[in-house]
């Protein structure tokens, strides 16, 4: 297709092809972007464009400071990354100062429950050396195994083992 035959005006372009016939016909006269080139491809290539059209030394310029955006860019996102890696060093190092916590807690617990039943066992030992004792001291009388078991809550057999 040859270009100089497409004569539409901006006003008549309607599809996709009409803007990039006109585009390519009039980009080089063209100062900035009409308005009905709204679509991102457009607007890249009119920035391309631009570009193209710079002296060595604006374009030198312009390189430049792309670099220094760039270099903004990164040493913000770079920052932003550090702050992050800080406020989860931080988040892990409570969590963990919360699990030692409760950790000690849970063990704490342990020992308690391990002295409340080593207690228990003692006072279980206590009671079956006073009962032992008793069936000592009630056979030395000379009352029977069958009266001592009735007296003390025990059975015969309990009795005889004594």
């Amino acid at each position: 297709m040859d270009l100089s035959n497409f004569v539409k005006e901006e006003s008549d372009l309607v599809s996709n092809l009409d803007k990039w016939m006109f585009m390519l016909k009039h980009m080089s006269k063209l100062d900035k972007i009409p308005t009905i080139f709204n679509q991102e491809i457009f607007k890249r290539i009119f920035k391309i464009s631009e570009v193209s059209k710079l002296t060595e030394e604006e374009r030198m310029e312009y390189e430049a400071s792309l670099k220094a955006r760039w270099d903004y860019e990164n040493a913000i996102a770079y920052t932003e990354q550090v702050a992050r890696e800080e406020e989860r060093a931080i988040a892990e190092a409570k969590l963990a100062a919360e699990r030692t916590k409760a950790e000690a807690k849970l063990a704490k617990a342990e020992a308690e429950k391990a002295k409340v039943e080593a207690d228990k066992e003692e006072a279980v030992k206590k009671e079956r050396t006073i009962v032992l004792a008793a069936i000592r001291q009630l056979k030395k009388t000379g009352m029977s195994n069958a009266d001592i078991a009735k007296e003390l809550g025990l059975s015969e057999g309990e009795v005889e083992e004594a």
